[in-house]
């Protein structure tokens, strides 16, 4: 089928198939960076520890974090594709191309591909990992204001990159651009940070004898 009207088609300038890794290019730079971050504390906690007023990093709270929002928006992600099905804009999903490659009923089970489907548009997982990575790193890290505003800038550029590749309509940006940090508020408020005083404690805090320390 042929593409949908698309705003952001109208506005950003078509990136060609030799260009189009760029997208992809970003997208794994940004999110080598983050887990660098998330794994740094188990290298040097002492750069955290001498920083006034924050508690120390934790690795395991930060991969909980990220892939628990990961995983609802995901799931979010699923139904509503499976809902609606739109045609998708990418080269290979155009009529005529010599490179649409449609499953058959077999691999429509089976076949795993994160980077050439067509149906799987509403909304972006890419920009899912994106925007769970900013908002960790954003939560944890002690940036600066300028930094914490580049960070948000990478991320709006990285959406006009998929949209200029034609990899998913605006809509599937911006539609992940809300509903990613809405689930992570939502998990935030239910699931705040929480660690043990103790291994050998029991993680469910008790009201009348509480048990380990908070993080906001």
């Amino acid at each position: 089928r042929e593409p949908l009207f698309d705003l952001g088609f109208a506005l950003l300038p078509a990136l060609s198939k030799d260009l189009q890794f760029m997208s992809e290019a970003f997208f794994f730079i940004f999110f080598g960076c983050s887990i660098l971050f998330f794994l740094s504390p188990l290298v040097s906690q002492q750069m955290y520890d001498k920083v006034d007023k924050r508690p120390p990093l934790y690795t395991v709270l930060m991969l909980i974090r990220f892939g628990a929002v990961v995983m609802f928006a995901q799931i979010l992600r699923c139904v509503t594709f499976l809902v609606t099905s739109l045609p998708g804009p990418n080269y290979h999903c155009r009529p005529g191309s010599i490179h649409y490659d449609p499953p058959d009923f077999i691999e429509v089970f089976t076949r795993l591909d994160a980077f050439f489907g067509c149906g799987d548009l509403v909304f972006s997982s890419h920009t899912i990992f994106i925007l769970c990575c900013a908002l960790t790193v954003n939560k944890y890290a002690n940036l600066s204001r300028f930094f914490r505003i580049m960070l948000w800038v990478c991320v709006a550029f990285f959406g006009s990159l998929v949209i200029a590749a034609r990899k998913h309509y605006s809509v599937d940006i911006v539609v992940a651009w809300y509903t990613v940090p809405l689930v992570w508020i939502a998990y935030e408020h239910f699931y705040p940070d929480y660690i043990p005083d103790s291994l050998f404690e029991p993680l469910e805090k008790n009201e009348k004898d509480p048990v380990g320390t908070d993080l906001v």
